[in-house]
């Protein structure tokens, strides 16, 4: 194929747009996250459920062995990447922001029309699309600050009064808000700044919510019970489950664990040890994105009307398990907080995805109910309309009053009420 021919030729997309060097490195990175999800995937495909009880010959266990040894390298690879194409201090991050002071007076933003949680298809800071949207990772854009969003964000909410938000802005000038995606779109923020200065707020709310023992509680009581009552509905005993989710939250509760978390978590770009980091943005949106972006070969399997109900979830279930094991071979702590996460997704997973991707539609309306309320909190709790983003203790506020709300109706439409069960 000659330059001619190719989508990508030199520095320059097919339209001729000149690409900047960070847009090089993200797509360059993109692929990279394609790789690793073969190899992956093909390792799980070498050591599925079934060899469990089959002894392997000293080849294949050097050759599982090269597989991890490459991955981990590939691992190694994304982790420096990060550094250079994406971290706050990047010489290429500082470029840009540079150039913006520049030409500050001239500068102009388009505001990419916001799409609704229903139609969000998985979105990364490494997709083709986003890299046409983040406005730092191009020399030719410019740093959206959100002051010039005021008259279009949020129906024309003025932030000038909102303490806590500025200050958050301010934070960002100063030295930058760490963040693992970019969800700006997903979550309907007007821009960049928007979504990181919230995202620093709602870190320090969710620090103060979870100090208080009744607020804790009431998090962990009702993730217990919702999870518990969606396996039920899904016709699986929650009991194995139950066990699993109290062990790993034992271990969450241990002292001095969050630096171990942390360095468990770094892989995944995890960049704060905070419950709206972990358990909202890092296990539920990537879980839900994940469900809605299957491998071409679980679809293929869904959608083939002559085999039966009952093979197609075994082969879900063997599918996700194998996932899991080749996960599990990686983990650099085997009794560490991956490992006790497994644990739980190991028996909830399988139950979600063929609630999500079977026969039942009316367990497919159930679970995506609950999807779409989950995603209305998050929507919620990013919204200017919505949330109070004047103090932290009016943001913690907030937040409680929005997660009462959408729970209320989750157990409604679970039959939590009905049954007594609160």
């Amino acid at each position: 194929m000659s330059d001619q021919d190719s989508v990508v030729s030199g520095q320059t997309l097919v339209d001729g747009t000149q690409l900047a060097p960070q847009q090089l490195g993200l797509m360059g990175m993109e692929a990279l996250e394609t790789v690793i999800g073969y190899w992956e995937d093909a390792l799980g495909a070498y050591s599925p459920a079934s060899r469990q009880l089959v002894l392997t010959t000293a080849e294949e266990t050097q050759f599982i062995r090269s597989i991890e040894e490459i991955l981990e390298m590939a691992y190694s690879l994304q982790e420096s990447s990060e550094q250079l194409f994406i971290h706050q201090n990047s010489v290429l991050n500082r470029r840009a922001i540079d150039l913006y002071s520049v030409s500050e007076s001239e500068a102009t933003t388009t505001r990419t029309p916001s799409r609704g949680p229903a139609d969000h298809k998985r979105q990364s800071l490494l997709s083709i699309s986003t890299l046409e949207e983040v406005s730092f990772v191009s020399a030719q854009d410019t740093v959206a600050d959100l002051r010039d969003f005021d008259d279009l964000g949020d129906e024309m909410v003025s932030t000038d009064q909102l303490a806590l938000y500025q200050a958050a802005l301010a934070c960002h000038e100063g030295g930058g808000i760490q963040y693992r995606v970019l969800r700006t779109d997903f979550l309907h923020c007007a821009s960049d700044v928007e979504y990181l200065a919230k995202l620093h707020c709602l870190r320090e709310a969710f620090t103060v919510i979870m100090e208080k023992k009744e607020n804790k509680d009431w998090w962990v009581d009702n993730g217990r019970i919702i999870l518990c009552q969606l396996l039920v509905k899904s016709d699986k005993d929650p009991k194995e489950f139950i066990v699993a989710f109290e062990d790993m939250l034992e271990f969450c509760m241990e002292d001095g664990v969050e630096k171990q978390m942390e360095e468990e978590l770094r892989s995944r770009n995890v960049k704060c040890i905070n419950f709206y980091d972990i358990c909202l943005d890092y296990i539920l949106i990537d879980s839900f994105e994940d469900l809605e972006s299957p491998p071409s070969s679980v679809l293929a399997v869904m959608k083939n009307r002559w085999l039966s109900n009952g093979f197609k979830e075994s082969a879900l279930q063997t599918a996700i398990w194998s996932v899991f094991q080749a996960k599990r071979r990686l983990l650099q702590y085997p009794d560490g907080f991956k490992a006790k996460f497994y644990n739980v997704s190991e028996i909830l997973t399988p139950a979600l995805a063929w609630a999500f991707f079977g026969p039942d539609e009316d367990l497919a309306r159930l679970v995506n109910d609950f999807k779409e309320q989950v995603l209305g909190f998050l929507t919620d709790i990013f919204s200017f309309q919505s949330a109070d983003f004047n103090s932290i203790s009016s943001l913690s506020e907030s937040v409680m009053v929005l997660a009462r709300s959408r729970l209320t109706v989750v157990k409604e439409k679970l039959g939590c009420l009905e049954n007594g069960i609160s």
